[in-house]
């Protein structure tokens, strides 16, 4: 951005500028409004066609952020409060050049800086700020550590050091922001040894865990925005939640047909893994296969001693126990039916026959001895 101002008087807050005099023209820029902690910034300030050498002819001042005002320079001395190591001047300024130069910069350079030339009544300042990115990751626990179990109250405590601007803390859950109205907060902030500011938060779910709770990835994230810059740093802990089975029981009824196989399922939901077992009710006979964990009991070639009530149990570390039953029943085909059946009328019609033939034997034996 450039300006042009033809005044005997200005005050402006300006990037670069350039403001005509009736000798010349004074040309002053400065850094980006945002620097990073460590770099280097240069601020120019030159007057083509004057003499800007002499003691007290030009000086750079700057206004902290708190509001004070102090020289840095005053002619080619640089104020003793400012070290040489790091604030240096350059250019020719006999030739109109008087600039100035500021290394590994700090969060105590920021502020707003202003070339004045002794006979011009112009306020231009340049401004910047110094961001310092937050240096370690924030660090994330669980109050219980996890493995937590149904029904517990959930409680995260999310600190983290350094930084500025002041950073912005956020929670996640893995699938977008967890809301203020779904748990009270408590802030503490602190001095670390060093001198940094130290914020930790910890916040309090509303509502205790459930078992869709488990497997959830909560996150706390810290982000800093100061243009150009944006930092994000994040930790996160995938939450495990203990939880009793529960069983659910796809078919209660099962028919099959003698000689073919039963297929009987209990699906069982827990954390961790239940033991799972199978029993028949009223009867101490249980013939079959366990597959898929258990959770599924084959019977092979089907019989009528198979039919009945099948129960399947689930349960690990926390009450209650989880049941289900199946009910199996096992049906004749139909055409075993009908050759039972038809066996059953010619054994019946061959002995009806053998009995009639004997009777007429008998009759004519009888008739021949008489």
């Amino acid at each position: 951005m450039f300006t042009y101002v033809n005044a005997c008087c200005l005050f402006a807050f300006v990037k670069f500028a350039i403001i005509s005099q009736a000798v010349g023209q004074l040309i002053i820029s400065g850094p980006p409004s945002a620097v990073l902690q460590g770099e280097t910034v240069i601020f120019r300030c030159s007057y083509p066609g004057r003499d800007l050498s002499p003691e007290g002819a030009v000086r750079w001042e700057v206004t902290s952020p708190n509001g004070e005002i102090n020289n840095v320079t005053l002619g080619q001395t640089v104020d003793p409060n400012y070290p040489e190591a790091r604030y240096k001047l350059f250019g020719n300024a006999s030739g109109g050049e008087y600039n100035l130069q500021i290394v590994n910069v700090t969060r105590e350079d920021a502020g707003r800086y202003r070339c004045a030339i002794k006979g011009i009544n112009l306020i231009v300042y340049t401004e910047f700020s110094v961001v310092v990115p937050v240096p370690d990751p924030p660090t994330l626990t669980t109050i219980p550590d996890t493995p937590l179990q149904v029904g517990q109250e959930l409680v995260l405590r999310c600190s983290y050091s350094g930084g500025y601007p002041e950073p912005q803390l956020s929670w996640h859950n893995g699938t977008g922001p967890i809301f203020s109205n779904q748990y009270r907060e408590e802030i503490e902030l602190n001095t670390g040894p060093n001198g940094e500011r130290t914020k930790e938060s910890t916040i309090y779910f509303r509502n205790n865990v459930t078992k869709y709770d488990n497997g959830v990835n909560v996150s706390c994230r810290v982000s800093q925005s100061e243009d150009p810059f944006t930092f994000v740093k994040e930790s996160w802990k995938v939450l495990t939640v203990h939880y009793p089975p529960t069983v659910v029981v796809p078919r209660e009824q099962v028919r099959v047909f003698k000689g073919e196989s039963a297929s009987l399922t209990c699906q069982v939901d827990s954390n961790p893994a239940a033991t799972i077992t199978w029993t028949k009710l009223n009867s101490t006979l249980l013939q079959g296969n366990l597959a898929n964990g258990n959770q599924t009991l084959i019977i092979p070639g089907a019989s009528q001693q198979h039919a009945g009530t099948y129960q399947c149990s689930a349960e690990n570390v926390l009450p209650p126990k989880a049941v289900g039953t199946v009910q199996v029943f096992v049906d004749v085909k139909p055409y075993d039916t009908y050759t039972r059946d038809v066996a059953i009328i010619t054994i019946s019609v061959v002995a009806a026959v053998v009995l009639a033939a004997i009777v007429v034997v008998a009759i004519i034996m009888v008739n021949r001895k008489g």
